[in-house]
């Protein structure tokens, strides 16, 4: 698994997952900031999942949070398919909590 810092900007991250290889799936954990980056992703093209926090089951042995750790386990929920998101709404609108883990894979 290969990692990179990308930056935060929502124009700059479409940018860059646009130029990846094959079907593309990408996932963050919803937060403060809503769901801007994941409307921008989807009209894009790229298959973009939000993540409930609340309901991701961490390893036990996770004691330490820190982004790298989060993206290879957000990584391997997708691979997975099991992913616990959250409802996108549409234009203004907050999404709700999901009907259940939604399933997908990137290939590629």
């Amino acid at each position: 698994m290969k990692t990179l810092r990308v930056s935060s900007r929502t124009d700059e991250i479409v940018s860059w997952a646009k130029t990846l290889p094959g079907v593309v799936e990408v996932a963050y954990e919803a937060g403060p900031t809503g769901f801007g980056l994941a409307r921008a992703l989807l009209a894009a093209g790229v298959h973009c999942h939000v993540l409930a926090p609340s309901k991701m089951e961490r390893p036990s042995a996770a004691r330490v949070k820190t982004d790298k750790r989060d993206a290879e386990w957000i990584a391997r929920l997708i691979r997975i398919g099991e992913l616990p998101t959250v409802v996108i709404g549409v234009g203004g609108a907050r999404g709700g909590a999901g009907s259940g883990p939604s399933s997908g894979r990137r290939s590629g």
